[in-house]
């Protein structure tokens, strides 16, 4: 990738509106030399403030906070959306395994009690997986979970 040039950089400023500007100079932190430098200037030619800059620093800040309430409140949303989800698969795998079980006692079996047994015990066995299958998931993610952590410390 190229690098700008100290020229591009100053024209580059010299298009922003003063409020961008401001947010720019508020993040400054962030920026090479040449171009805080640039900046420094270009806010200075201006005529720009230190509470200008100050002020645009805040509402940069409140910005920010705002901005991860709002991707918080997304992945709490994506999260419930996603168990939602699940759970109604499950619940429709269910039924159809019901279902399947329903066709398969009628099919093989002639007296309505042992069908009946029959879909009972389906019907246990089918929830003893699904529920086996979410309990190894959760496991999984957990040691995911602390392996990550580990990872970082």
């Amino acid at each position: 990738m190229k690098m700008a040039t100290s020229d591009e950089i100053r024209e580059r400023y010299r298009s922003l509106s003063d409020d961008e500007l401001l947010v720019l100079a508020a993040d400054s932190a962030s920026l090479t030399p040449e171009a805080d430098g640039a900046l420094k200037q270009e806010v200075a030619r201006r005529g720009l403030r230190e509470t200008d800059v100050k002020e645009a620093s805040a509402r940069l800040i409140r910005f920010k906070a705002k901005d991860k309430e709002v991707q918080r409140a997304l992945f709490d949303f994506r999260s419930k959306l996603a168990y939602t989800l699940r759970s109604l698969f499950l619940v429709a795998l269910i039924v159809v395994f019901w279902w399947v079980s329903a066709f398969v006692a009628r099919a093989f079996f002639k007296s309505p009690e042992t069908r009946v047994k029959f879909q009972e015990v389906a019907f246990v066995l089918a929830a003893l997986a699904l529920t086996t299958w979410e309990v190894v998931r959760y496991v999984k993610k957990r040691r995911n979970k602390r392996r990550a952590t580990a990872s970082k410390e």
